[in-house]
This record gives C-alpha cells, sequence and structure tokens, in this order.
C-alpha cells in the first residue's frame, strides 16, 4: 500500500514537472494568446514583435472585448490558460476598471481592452513600425 502511493506521488510530482517544462518560445505564447482571446471572442486580435523597438518585451498581443465583463473574461481566460503550462505572469493591471487590462508574461504583453479605450490610446498606431505575427484567430 505504501509503494502504491510513493509510485503515485512521484508520477504526480513527475507530471507536474514536466508540465512546467514545456515551455513556450515567446512567439509561440504571442500565438498562443491570441488563440485563448479567440476562444473567448475577442475583436480585432493583432499581434505586434516588438523586439526590434523595444527592450521592455518581444511581442504585444492586443484584443479588445464587448464589455467589462467580457474583457474581464478574456484576459482572466488567458492568464488560466497559461498558468497551466506553467507559465505565470508577472503582473497584471487594470482588472478594477477593465477599460485596458495588461497581462506582464515578461516575454509578451497582453492588452486586452474596451473598444472606446483601444481607439484612445491606439497602441496600434504607436507601434505600427512593429511586424505583424499572422495569427490563426477567426
Amino acid at each position: 500500500m505504501r509503494e502504491v502511493k510513493e509510485k503515485k506521488k512521484s508520477e504526480s510530482k513527475k507530471e507536474v514537472k514536466e508540465k512546467s517544462s514545456k515551455k513556450l518560445t515567446p512567439r509561440q505564447m504571442a500565438l498562443k494568446a491570441a488563440e485563448f482571446a479567440d476562444d473567448k471572442k475577442a475583436l480585432d486580435i493583432i499581434i505586434f514583435d516588438v523586439r526590434k523597438l523595444t527592450t521592455v518585451t518581444d511581442f504585444f498581443c492586443i484584443c479588445h472585448g464587448t464589455s467589462d465583463r467580457h474583457a474581464k473574461a478574456i484576459a482572466e481566460d488567458i492568464i488560466e490558460q497559461f498558468k497551466k503550462n506553467g507559465h505565470i505572469p508577472l503582473a497584471s493591471e487594470g482588472f478594477s476598471t477593465c477599460q485596458w487590462i495588461v497581462v506582464d508574461f515578461t516575454d509578451i504583453v497582453v492588452h486586452v481592452f474596451q473598444k472606446d479605450a483601444r481607439d484612445y490610446y491606439n497602441l496600434e498606431g504607436i507601434w505600427g513600425d512593429a511586424p505583424v505575427v499572422k495569427a490563426k484567430v477567426s
């Protein structure tokens, strides 16, 4: 009985280690973020490769929702999906108003807006010199 428990413990530790060792490249993370956002029906999803323009991060994933609840659901799902693969965000901001939610995964930064805030802050205009990464989203 004790051997079975110890075997299960070592197997579960192994599974956790394997999950956390499946680290994605920054590009893969950006594409996954776009996929997760698309799964939650985010609108106008775009990925910018900003590596040549800044040292702050490698990629921006930008999208928007139709309401504060929608934007919050998009951001929360992206965080949750990445946590499952061992990618914990360094920081997140904006959940109090849900106008502009920023989730910083170090190598990628996810921006989830509401439409008016997205238009106002115009990140696409500011980072428009960055190459756009094609994502498979609807």
